[in-house]
């Protein structure tokens, strides 16, 4: 609302600045000298004192009065109050301000290393964005959950880091947390339904806005501003207080991100151990640190002793579930600044670190041994394991992680050729060893095209008559510079590098082939064994190969048996009794090799199609000396009976034995008493001569 007035001569203009603070004051004066030297009208704002502790701000226009030679006596003009549009203007510039700052936080947020700097950042832009004398960031931390002062400005250093509230307290803080909205609080002495946290009253807090950081369900905080004078801070301050909150929440979830990703990267996804790179990088600087210190590092390298078996029988989830316990098993073994890392698969790495010697190393595996082999109970099923352990140590087994890891798996390797279950020191010898196996593996790739493989065959009899009742198809090799290679040496590896499904391809069609021969001359009317191993088994064509095969080789499928272990048959039980109900209505018999060295279960068996059992040559061999085994093979007898399957007992090599068997209801056998494997011409010689 504007007036006109006469404003008065020069020097009561002059006398009027009183009115004003200093700013302004000064504005009217340098105003009035214009207009008097100028003898121009002058426009300007002002702001006054009064108001009643609210500034007021006018605009005045001054028009000049002259005398009649031109000199300028006086002003008359206008005063209007602009306040409304000036607190308008001022409102606006202040949010360009804080948008400015704001915007500035979110580059540096993108960029910053880490989320001390972007909190040491938003302070500074709060304290500058409302003109406060204390800012802060409060972040909640550790298994309470207390709120610490991460980064602030004004307080007294001995605050920084510190603990400074308990969100349990009915602090504004608190209802920060609970309402999830900002609070503000004008004069905390007209707010008494809340406490005052110790930090504020040490500093005279009189006023505050306070906003939540972080979203509802993963709160990381909260950010405030603060005054020592009455302030009433405006929602649009608490709006601008929010955006600067949404930033520390991006970056807070940002950092989060990066470290899950970096952690992912670096550890096992299942057990959530160190994984190579992880252990090597560790490894590095503990070998840095041995080298000038003169200490002794010790790498274990462990692979658990028929953990197939397990996935085979129980399945995958189970197996995943023991790695886990194992895992937890291991890392109870070892000191926190000791490494444990699985490698993938049932094969782990433990580095010990900083040791005096190699004896310490084997405390400690004596120590995993222990508790590996203590069984697992998972599921309310009890799981028996064995470890074997290889041992190298710097600086005598290597000095560098490569090295020291190449070494700890050869030693690990032969712990495994000595029986399992046990711990090694790597030897130099063992990297021979090792070559050999690579070089054994690189032949075994062009045995099946140098026709180097070829297959033997031993009889199958009965116990009661003595018949020839079938044949068992054996596969050998005979290597052009090794000589003849055994089974036990090629078909590991054949297993490990993909092999086995080519050659027991081969040994199918091969048997098939042959025994369709012996059969066209009338030398046999029994049955040909061709052991199936797990990974042939599984292909998903594997009936129909067996069928081509029949086909082909003009061989009867009731004349072919193929034999598969436990392990076999237990693995997706659904999928492995399609194949067997498809491979029975071909007419092929079925065959479980190695009774009872797996887990044997009679409500699996009774569900499979099978014709026999054949028990392990463990049992037959100790059937004399061990009632044990007695026991186990007359279970296994009365077992395949009870279910209508024909029993062989396998490994016979002496009468007594094929008398106790026999003895025992056993329905046939095969072993050294009757005959070793054969070669065709052999066999031949051997079926002619059979009545």
């Amino acid at each position: 609302m504007g007036r006109d007035s006469r404003l008065g001569p020069p020097q009561t203009l002059h006398e009027s600045a009183l009115l004003f603070d200093a700013e302004s004051a000064d504005i009217l004066k340098k105003m009035v000298g214009l207009g008097v030297t100028s003898g121009q009208t002058q426009r300007f704002d002002l702001r006054t004192k009064a108001g009643r502790g609210k500034e007021v701000y006018v605009q005045v226009v001054a028009v000049p009065k002259k005398n009649d030679s031109g000199e300028v006596t006086g002003f008359f003009g206008t005063i209007q109050d602009i306040s409304e549009r000036k607190y308008a203007e001022l409102a606006l510039h202040t949010r360009a301000q804080q948008q400015l700052l704001v915007a500035t936080l979110g580059r540096l947020a993108l960029s910053a290393a880490s989320l001390d700097e972007v909190y040491a950042e938003a302070v500074s832009v709060i304290a500058q964005g409302l003109s406060v004398e204390f800012s802060n960031v409060l972040v909640l931390e550790g298994p309470q959950k207390s709120l610490v002062l991460k980064a602030g400005i004004g307080w007294k250093p001995g605050w920084m880091g510190q603990p400074v509230g308990d969100t349990q307290q009915q602090t504004h803080t608190s209802s920060v947390f609970e309402s999830h909205e900002p609070v503000i609080i004008h004069d905390f002495s007209e707010e008494p339904q809340f406490i005052r946290s110790e930090l504020l009253a040490s500093h005279g807090i009189v006023s505050s806005v306070d906003v939540l950081v972080g979203g509802l369900e993963k709160p990381v905080g909260v950010l405030g501003a603060y005054s020592t004078t009455i302030r009433h801070f405006s929602a649009d301050d608490a709006s601008f207080l929010q955006g600067v909150a949404n930033i520390l929440s991006a970056a807070a979830e940002r950092h989060w991100t990066n470290q899950r990703l970096s952690h992912m990267a670096l550890h096992d996804s299942l057990t959530d151990l160190p994984n190579r790179s992880l252990l090597t990088d560790r490894l590095n600087v503990a070998l840095s640190f041995a080298h000038r210190h003169n200490q002794h590092i010790a790498l274990l390298f462990l692979d658990l002793d028929l953990f197939k078996h397990v996935n085979d029988v129980f399945g995958h989830a189970m197996g995943d579930q023991l790695l886990k316990e194992v895992a937890r098993r291991l890392s109870g073994c070892v000191r926190a600044e000791d490494t444990v890392s699985r490698q993938g698969g049932d094969e782990f790495i433990v580095a010990l670190t900083g040791i005096q010697n190699a004896q310490a190393a084997s405390v400690i595996a004596e120590k995993i041994l222990t508790v590996i082999t203590t069984p697992f109970i998972l599921e309310e099923t009890e799981i028996i394991l064995g470890v074997s352990i290889g041992i190298a140590c710097y600086p005598r087994d290597g000095k560098d992680s490569e090295t020291l890891m190449r070494n700890a798996d050869a030693a690990m390797y032969v712990a495994k050729q000595l029986g399992r279950n046990r711990y090694q020191f790597y030897a130099p010898a063992m990297n021979m060893q090792a070559l050999d196996r690579l070089t054994l593996e690189s032949d075994l790739h062009r045995a099946i095209e140098r026709n180097e493989l070829f297959l033997m065959y031993q009889p199958q009899l009965s116990l009661s008559t003595g018949d020839v009742l079938g044949l068992e198809a054996l596969v050998r090799w005979q290597n052009p510079s090794r000589g003849l290679v055994s089974p036990g040496q090629f078909i590991p590896i054949a297993e490990n590098c993909g092999l086995i499904v080519p050659i027991g391809n081969w040994v199918l069609e091969t048997a098939c082939y042959q025994h369709a021969r012996w059969v066209a001359q009338g030398l046999t009317t029994g049955t040909i064994a061709v052991n199936i191993s797990a990974h042939q088994f599984q292909q998903t064509n594997f009936c129909e190969r067996v069928s081509d095969v029949l086909s082909r080789t003009g061989l009867q499928p009731s004349l072919l048996e193929l034999e598969v272990t436990e392990g076999v048959v237990m693995q997706g039980v659904e999928q492995v009794l399609y194949k067997l109900n498809a491979l029975r209505e071909l007419g092929v018999h079925l065959a479980i090799d190695d009774f009872g060295t797996g887990y044997s279960s009679l409500n699996y068996l009774k569900q499979f199609p099978l014709h026999r059992l054949k028990i392990d040559q463990s049992f037959t061999q100790q059937l004399l000396n061990d009632q044990q085994s007695v026991a186990i093979t007359k279970a296994i007898i009365q077992m395949g009976h009870s279910l209508g399957l024909d029993v062989l007992a396998e490994g016979i090599e002496t009468h007594d034995q094929a008398v106790h068997l026999q003895s025992l209801g056993c329905d046939a056998g095969q072993g050294f008493l009757y005959a070793k494997p054969l070669s065709v011409v052999d066999c031949e010689g051997y079926l002619r001569a059979t009545p």
